[in-house]
Parts: C-alpha cells; sequence; structure tokens
C-alpha cells in the first residue's frame, strides 16, 4: 500500500492523527544527518518527517504497507519486513537513533525489543519510544485489567513504563503528551502539552503538514499519570559515546545526535528539556497560573475518544444482534420445517404400523385361498 493511502491521511486532522505527526516532530529535531532506524513503522506514517532530514532512514515492520514507489517518493527511505524482536546481526551498533512509536504495548515479548534496540544503537546514539498510558486510556473505562483495544498486548502506566525504561540500565528521561479537547469557540485550534508546555499547532490540509505556531509555559508540569501518552527518551552510554566508527570506510566522525539540541551534556532529560526549548522563541509572553484546565482538557479529549470507540463498539454489537436475530429467523423456520418433516414421517410410520397390522391377515387369507384351491383340485380329480 503507498504511503498516500495510509488510515493517518484519511483521518487527518481528526482523532489521535494530530498527536501522532507531533511525535515525529518531535523526534525529527533529532535526526538529522544521522542514521535513522524505526521499529513498528507501520506504512510509514514517521518517514516522510524524520528521511527528510536523516541522513539514512530505515522503516520495518512485520506487516508490509507501502509500495515499492515510496522509497524514491521519500528521498530514498527504506523499508524492510521483519520483526522488530528479531533485527539482522549486520545491524549491530549502526543506528544513531532509533525509534519505536506506539509500539512496545502490541509485543508479547516487551524485553526482546529493548535487547534489540540495545543491539543496534551507535555509542552516544538515542531511543525514543512512546506508550499510551494506561491508567487514562483504559482503566478510564473500568477497573478490568484489559487493554481497551483488544489488539494492544499490554498497556503501561507511568511507574511501569519507567521501570521498562531502567532496564535499558543507561540514563533516560520520560515525559507526558497530551492532546487537549477543542473549545467550542475555536473549532480549528488544535492543541497539545508537552510536560509544562502548550504548543498551538498549526495544521496544513495534508498529513503530515504541521507546525508549532507558539507555546505557552504552564505553572507545572502535567501530571504523567493524567497524560495521554508516554515519551521516553533513552541515551547509549556505552564507551566512546563522543564517535562512531563509520561501516566500511574506516573514517571516524562526531555523532551528530546532539547537535539538535542546546547543551553538549548527553542526558536524556537534556534531550528531553532541549525539545522543548525548541519552540520557546515564538512563546507567548503570559505564563498560565493553573494546570487544572489542561488536564481536565487532556482527560476530556481522552473521554471523548473512549466514547467514540465504544460507540464503535456498540454498533459492532447491534450489527452482531442483527445478524443473531436473522440467523434465529432461519432458524426458527427451518425449525418449523423440521417439524413438518417430522409430523410427515410419523404419518408415515403410523401407515406402515396399519399396513404391517394387515399383514397377518392378508397371510392368513392367502392361506385359506392356497387351501380352498387345493381342495378344489382334489375333487376336480
Amino acid at each position: 500500500m503507498a504511503l498516500e493511502y495510509t488510515p493517518l491521511r484519511k483521518q487527518w486532522p481528526e482523532k489521535d492523527t494530530v498527536v501522532t505527526a507531533f511525535r515525529y516532530l518531535l523526534v525529527s529535531a533529532l535526526v538529522e544527518n544521522n542514521r535513522v532506524l524505526e521499529l513498528g513503522c507501520g506504512a510509514g506514517e514517521g518517514a516522510e518527517l524524520l528521511a527528510e532530514k536523516a541522513e539514512e532512514y530505515v522503516g520495518l515492520d512485520i506487516a508490509p504497507r507501502w509500495s515499492e514507489n515510496d522509497s524514491a517518493m521519500l528521498g530514498g527511505a527504506s523499508f524492510v519486513q521483519g520483526d522488530a524482536c528479531y533485527l539482522p546481526a549486520e545491524w549491530q551498533g549502526k543506528f544513531d537513533v532509533v525509534v519505536a512509536m506506539e509500539l512496545v504495548e502490541h509485543l508479547q515479548d516487551a524485553a526482546a525489543l529493548r535487547r534489540e534496540i540495545q543491539k543496534v544503537l551507535a555509542p552516544g546514539g538515542l531511543a525514543v519510544l512512546s506508550t499510551p498510558n494506561f491508567d487514562l486510556l483504559s482503566r478510564g473505562c473500568g477497573d478490568s485489567c484489559r487493554p481497551l483495544y483488544e489488539h494492544h498486548v499490554r498497556e503501561y502506566t507511568r511507574d511501569e513504563f519507567n521501570d521498562y525504561l531502567k532496564q535499558f540500565g543507561t540514563d533516560f528521561s520520560v515525559c507526558g503528551l497530551s492532546q487537549l479537547a477543542r473549545r467550542s469557540d475555536e473549532p480549528d485550534s488544535y492543541t497539545l502539552v508537552l510536560d509544562d508546555t502548550l504548543c498551538h499547532l498549526e495544521i496544513g490540509g495534508s498529513y503530515p503538514a504541521i507546525e508549532v505556531a507558539a507555546t505557552e509555559k504552564l505553572a507545572g508540569k502535567l501530571p504523567l499519570s493524567l497524560s495521554q501518552c508516554f515519551l521516553g527518551v533513552v541515551c547509549n552510554d556505552r564507551p566512546d559515546p563522543a564517535s562512531v566508527r563509520l561501516a566500511g570506510d574506516g573514517r571516524a566522525k562526531e555523532c551528530p545526535v546532539r547537535k539538535a539540541v542546546e547543551s553538549r551534556s548527553r542526558t536524556a532529560r537534556t534531550v528531553l528539556g532541549s525539545l522543548v526549548a525548541m519552540f520557546s522563541p515564538r512563546a507567548r509572553s503570559r505564563a498560565l497560573s493553573r494546570r487544572m484546565d489542561a488536564c481536565a482538557r487532556s482527560v476530556e479529549w481522552i473521554l471523548r475518544r473512549q466514547h467514540d470507540h465504544i460507540r464503535d463498539l456498540y454498533s459492532v454489537v447491534a450489527n452482531r444482534d442483527s445478524r443473531i436475530r436473522e440467523t434465529e429467523d432461519v432458524l426458527a423456520v427451518r425449525n418449523e420445517h423440521i417439524e413438518s418433516l417430522e409430523t410427515h414421517v410419523k404419518n408415515l410410520e403410523e401407515c406402515l404400523a396399519n399396513i404391517d397390522g394387515q399383514i397377518p391377515g392378508l397371510q392368513e387369507q392367502i392361506r385359506q385361498l392356497k387351501g380352498s384351491g387345493q381342495s378344489k383340485d382334489e375333487e376336480t380329480k
């Protein structure tokens, strides 16, 4: 399937397509002149934002949903069918940035994903992962521990996602990302909150036309427990973090991952902080005094999304109920037909029983006729 027919393009800018594009917009600031691997790339929803700046972009997904023309359309980006939990051995230490957006919740073996990311990440490189907030997305619909979406194997709470990133054994940082419900007086307004920054977006007519128009500072961070998804950055702190060896040519180059951030510090917290700071030159002067409005609108957006999903489920259930009723009607007609056939068979059995009852009398008559016939023959003789 070609990129122009991906579901995100058809939905743009509705549902969660805006927050998806915004995640890729953030990551695109880290990939300039870098070798980038995106795991679980789907139909290449993020490829247009990442491949444009990257030195090399490779998108991998277990189910191919792209055409041969996509690589040429995206300036040489390549797409590979494969399992994110079993990456090729020749990719070891090859990529400066590894991206896994909304992937870990789909996997039975999340530890395998972590091991493979560690294998392919170059010294000094970054891994960027995101996943939905289970507490807000699924648990908000009830007390069940099962995810709301059946294709999610496991969703993570704030503490569980932190524990997962700790297993990388290197420096990491997590922030919250939420899309806010639009106000009735601003129907065309799209606003997201990243940590403690409200980002007001300009949305174009086609995916992924998105940019930050202005920002506002919150008085404090939006609580992770009320964030719709978590964005985690992991730094590869293996030896020789300042340079990587280019495969084949023997030249060494400075790892350019940090060129996009203000500080030369290699901590994940600095990376996330610098991403937020990227938008500060166009920030509005006033600062919001309270976070409650952002918290309420974040929850409201999730509740609307859950309501839409539950409404769709009700529609599916109603369609199934209708099909069940139709099937029951067909079965009722068949049962009536079967009862009619059973009655007919019963009548036939009664007829056969009557005939069976008449057979002994007929046999007796036949014997009598044979006896009278023999007597007449003897008299004739």
